[in-house]
């Protein structure tokens, strides 16, 4: 293509980049009849209200960016992406997630940091192969306790929000490798956390804690710990602070 930011094969557009276009207002619903993308990357831009719905139609695509814009809503149509793996929304004015997000079992990263979610989708453990979840600097309460059912989910980052305590079933989460939750207005942990034996590294800064609890340290593969009172590389054998 001779377009910038436009890719085409076979005489069909497959990549679509519109970052940093100095694009404004709403996006049009003719986005909806490139069914043949795979790949759309948007932002640093005055691009508001909502994304099209036709955007359903784009059962092909994979990659869906888009960061620094005022889009406020996603709709529901978001769930008839079949094909996409990176879901990435972040830093925009976004207020909520769709739960027909859910539906997308090739989705493997779900950044949606940066927004104003004052909750996650509901069932968005049901994801099949989801794998790293960033989901900071939101306004979130609570995570919904559906989350903890997502058994690929190795990293999860949730720091910077309003969260005020954890369930015990977070021990379910059997994979998990990175734990952040700093940030977050949290006063204590159930201790099946201590069951967690997967996780690597664990960050608890700036909390309510009044100490890091006990049964962290017999994290068994845990190797970084961040909080005020200890900010170490762990050993096992030996733990300096």
């Amino acid at each position: 293509s001779t377009w910038e930011g436009v890719t085409v094969s076979n005489d069909r557009v497959s990549q679509l980049n519109l970052y940093n276009k100095n694009l404004s207002g709403r996006l049009p619903a003719v986005l909806g009849d490139l069914t043949e993308l795979t790949y759309l990357y948007m932002g640093n831009d005055d691009i508001t209200d909502s994304i099209p719905k036709e955007i359903g139609k784009l059962t092909k695509l994979q990659t869906l960016q888009i960061r620094n814009t005022q889009i406020k809503y996603i709709p529901e149509e978001i769930g008839q992406l079949s094909e996409l793996i990176y879901f990435y929304l972040y830093y925009n004015d976004t207020v909520a997630i769709p739960n027909t997000l859910s539906n997308l079992d090739k989705v493997t990263y779900f950044y949606v940091y940066g927004n104003e979610l004052t909750e996650l989708p509901a069932s968005i453990g049901d994801m099949e192969s989801l794998f790293y979840l960033q989901a900071h600097t939101n306004k979130l309460t609570s995570l919904p306790e559906n989350l903890f059912n997502a058994q690929t989910l190795q990293y999860l980052y949730v720091q910077s929000n309003n969260i005020n305590s954890i369930p015990a079933l977070i021990e379910n989460l059997n994979q998990l490798q990175v734990l952040n939750l700093s940030f977050n207005p949290i006063a204590s942990f159930p201790e099946e956390l201590g069951n967690m034996t997967s996780l690597a590294q664990v960050y608890l800064e700036s909390m309510e804690l009044t100490e890091v609890p006990s049964f962290i340290f017999n994290l068994s593969n845990l190797n970084t710990l961040r909080s005020e009172e200890h900010t170490s590389e762990l050993s096992h054998v030996a733990i300096s602070y």
